[in-house]
């Protein structure tokens, strides 16, 4: 059998927090075998000294926030790098929707634009989808306005579909679909970075060379 996962996560919020709303999609065939990539990852992250059961949250990497908080910068780098090689090893693709909140009026209108936008992309992708026999959703229903357009999108489109609730430390690509928001979120914004982004990437060439360019090739055309 064929099977496709889906791992989805968000950047935003739908009150007045942020500028942009970010939903992302990571699509894994699962006939394509990714346990050497995690294994790599795995002794990267034993080797900066964070445990193995913690998740990495790229953005509080970036920010020295969280569990990162009295982290150096060279060992968050090499930790944020060490996600970014497994994205760039897995044969994955990805997905990503982005809204300018300014052109919605309220969290309602938020949530209809979000449920369009998907909905044109399942619908324009639909030969993709269903070159699968079964399609795996995996979301940790961080916000409930995401929980239901998910099941509403796809159950709509498709009639083969299983949804998972995950815990973001029990699945590497779910990481990778974090990941994928912070990227898309920094190509976004780019050149009007923050302070702790221009630290944490350098110039806007190594930001380009070492991390967008991985980005760039993974989106699904």
């Amino acid at each position: 059998m064929k099977i496709l996962s889906v791992f989805v996560d968000e950047s935003g919020d739908f009150g007045t927090n942020s500028k942009y709303y970010l939903l992302s999609f990571v699509f894994h065939n699962q006939t394509n075998k990714i346990e050497k990539p995690i294994q790599y990852l795995k002794n990267t992250i034993v080797q900066s000294s964070q445990k193995e059961t913690n998740a990495i949250h790229s953005y509080p990497l970036i920010r020295r926030e969280g569990i990162y908080k009295n982290i150096k910068l060279t060992d968050r780098k090499s930790i944020f790098n060490s996600i970014v090689a497994f994205m760039r090893y897995c044969k994955i693709q990805t997905k990503t929707i982005a809204i300018n909140k300014k052109h919605v009026s309220s969290s309602d209108q938020l949530a209809k634009s979000i449920e369009h936008e998907v909905n044109n992309f399942l619908d324009n992708d639909k030969k993709f989808f269903q070159s699968y026999d079964k399609i795996i959703v995996y979301y940790d229903q961080g916000q409930k306005q995401i929980t239901k357009i998910l099941f509403n999108t796809f159950l709509d489109n498709f009639n083969n579909v299983d949804f998972r609730v995950v815990k973001p430390q029990d699945y590497y690509l779910f990481q990778v679909a974090d990941l994928t928001c912070t990227l898309e979120m920094i190509d976004l914004k780019k050149p009007a970075l923050s302070n702790s982004e221009k630290i944490f990437f350098g110039s806007m060439r190594d930001l380009k060379k070492n991390y967008l360019k991985v980005l760039y090739k993974k989106r699904l055309d």
